[in-house]
Formats: C-alpha cells, sequence, structure tokens
C-alpha cells in the first residue's frame, strides 16, 4: 500500500469517526432535552402521584364506558363518534399513567439512562391519543351544532356511513403521524422534536379555534332553546365534555408549543394533571346528566347510560326500554303518586 493509499484511508476512517461520535453526541443530547422536558420539578413532584391515581380510576370509568357502547348500546352517529373518543381517552390515559409511573420513579431514586429513555415512546403514544382525541371533539361539536341547528336538513342529507368513515379517517390519519414519529426514533434513536413540533401547530392553532367556536355556537343555541325545552341528556353531556376539554386544552398545548425546558417544566406538570382529569371525567359527567330529575337512587349504570346515550334528535333510533328501564319507570311513577 502506497503512503499517499494509506493517508486516504486514514483520512477517511477519521472522518467515519467523528461523524459517528457527531452522531452520537447528538443522539445524547436529544434523549437529555427530551426526558429533561419531563423530568424533576417541585411541582411535578406532587402532581405525578395524583395524576396517576386520576389516570387509573379514569381508565375504569373509560373502560366501562367502552364496554358497553360497544356491546350493549344500540348506534346512533354520535355514539359511534363518542366511542372513538372514549378509546382515545382510555388509550391517553392508559399511556400517560405508564410514563409518569416510569417519571415519578426516576424522580425518587433515579432511573438509569435506558430506562428512562424507554418512557420516550410512551409520551409519543399520549400525544397519539391526545391528537385523535382533539380531532374527535371537534367532529362532534361540528355535527351536533349542525344538528341541531338544521334538524330537519341534516337528518335528511347526512350520509349514513359519515360517523364510521371520518372515525376510520380520524384513526388512520394518526397512527400514520405516530408510525413516522415512533419509526425514526427506533432507527435513529433521535426524537423528531423540531417536527413534531411543528405538526403539532398545525394541530393546535387549526383544530382548537373550530372546536371552540362551534361549541359556543352550540351553547348558544341550547340557552336560546331552553326556554321552551330543556335541552337533552346527549347534548347535555356533549356541551358539558367540550367544555371541559376546552378548559383542559390550553395548559397542554401551551407547554408543549414552548421550547424552552426551564420554562416549560411546571406547565407540562400542570397539563399533565388536567388532562388526566380531562380524560377521567366524562364517565362521572355521563353518569350526572343521566340522573338527572330521576327520583330512583338504585338504577342500574346500565340504565343510567343507556339513557343519556339515547339521542332525542334521532328519535327512531332510540333503544327500545328494557326490563330494567321498565321497572324504574314504574318505581317512580309509584313514588310520585304517594
Amino acid at each position: 500500500m502506497s503512503s499517499s493509499e494509506w493517508g486516504s484511508n486514514i483520512f477517511t476512517m477519521d472522518t467515519e469517526n467523528t461523524y459517528e461520535m457527531y452522531g452520537e453526541q447528538l443522539r445524547a443530547k436529544c434523549f437529555e432535552e427530551e426526558i429533561y422536558r419531563y423530568a424533576f420539578s417541585e411541582l411535578g413532584y406532587y402532581t405525578k402521584p395524583i395524576a396517576i391515581l386520576i389516570c387509573i380510576f379514569g381508565l375504569l370509568g373509560n373502560g366501562y364506558v367502552l364496554w358497553l357502547l360497544d356491546s350493549h348500546i344500540k348506534r346512533n352517529p354520535f355514539t359511534t363518534y363518542i366511542l372513538n373518543l372514549t378509546a382515545a381517552d382510555f388509550g391517553l390515559l392508559m399511556f400517560l399513567s405508564l410514563s409518569l409511573i416510569f417519571l415519578f420513579a426516576d424522580d425518587l431514586c433515579g432511573l438509569p439512562l435506558p430506562v428512562r429513555i424507554s418512557a420516550i415512546p410512551l409520551l409519543h403514544l399520549c400525544q397519539f391519543c391526545y391528537t385523535a382525541s382533539l380531532c374527535f371533539h371537534t367532529i362532534i361539536s361540528i355535527e351536533r351544532c349542525l344538528s341541531v341547528s338544521f334538524l330537519s336538513c341534516y337528518q335528511h342529507r347526512r350520509p349514513q356511513s359519515l360517523s364510521s368513515g371520518l372515525s376510520v379517517l380520524v384513526w388512520i390519519l394518526c397512527v400514520m403521524f405516530c408510525g413516522m414519529e415512533i419509526s425514526f426514533y427506533l432507527v435513529y434513536n433521535m426524537v423528531l422534536y423540531p417536527v413534531v413540533k411543528n405538526m403539532f401547530i398545525v394541530v393546535i392553532w387549526v383544530l382548537p379555534p373550530i372546536l371552540a367556536v362551534f361549541t359556543l355556537l352550540l351553547l348558544a343555541k341550547m340557552c336560546c332553546n331552553s326556554q321552551h325545552r330543556l335541552p337533552g341528556s346527549l347534548t347535555t353531556a356533549i356541551l358539558l365534555s367540550l367544555l371541559f376539554f376546552l378548559l383542559c386544552h390550553g395548559p397542554w398545548s401551551i407547554a408543549f408549543l414552548l421550547s424552552s425546558p426551564k420554562h416549560s417544566q411546571t406547565l407540562i406538570a400542570l397539563s399533565q394533571l388536567l388532562y388526566s382529569v380531562n380524560g377521567s371525567i366524562k364517565p362521572v359527567l355521563y353518569y350526572l346528566v343521566g340522573k338527572r330529575g330521576k327520583c330512583s337512587s338504585t338504577e342500574p349504570l346500565k340504565v343510567i347510560f343507556r339513557r343519556v346515550f339515547q339521542d332525542e334528535y334521532y328519535p327512531l333510533q332510540e333503544n327500545v326500554l328494557t326490563d330494567a328501564e321498565k321497572l324504574s319507570a314504574v318505581t317512580c311513577s309509584t313514588q310520585a303518586i304517594n
């Protein structure tokens, strides 16, 4: 081998080693930045265990609603959306609780870096379920506002398979987004934070204003109609869940958009707590709305939830009363007479 060839090989090896070392440093920096954003903060030390407990109760409630909507309640256009929304909330609470357990354990005893890194895909799965939940909230707000405002036209011109088609489309887009993000992480051991940030800007700044506008329109419509008749159970439950989502959405989105870890740790801790509450509160809202104005305190949960999910704007698709519901109605009538 000539001296020139030997020198060329040495230069090539040095260049490759330099690129490899630079790549390792870049990956380590990405890991450090991503973990630091969710790492220890004084507020997070207290909110994480609270959020974990809320997530556990939320998983039980959403799991029951998911089972009920899937097996025991007849479908209408909005229960299809609520079924998918409940699935998104269930996934979010599951991945959020697992990631918080990792992070809280790291706060207590300091986990090794490989174990801490394993929490990053869970955080991306949380973002995936959060995006799906935001999409379903937006669709529900638009359709419910249209159904209340233009009932006759909406019932006759709405495609029957629209709910299923939009739900499938939302899941496909979210899976593609999450798959691209996690695949890049698994292949290159790097977090696509700049890309994720830019993509989420579209989701955060496009969908929430639409959601807010149609929610306010629905609220105004319900206030105007309340002089003639009370809003139905399903409309009330939808409106309450939309309002809760808007209240909890702000801190979460602000924390994600802030690029400086030093300024976003407190907001992230607060947002994790708020969204654990938002994802867990919907079964409680369904229960309270279903119990509204009912005299019996011993009604089965299934009867209460069936009452909520019967759409007053689709009377032909309402469920036939079950024996338990008939017994509850007879009991209420007897108590009223006495």
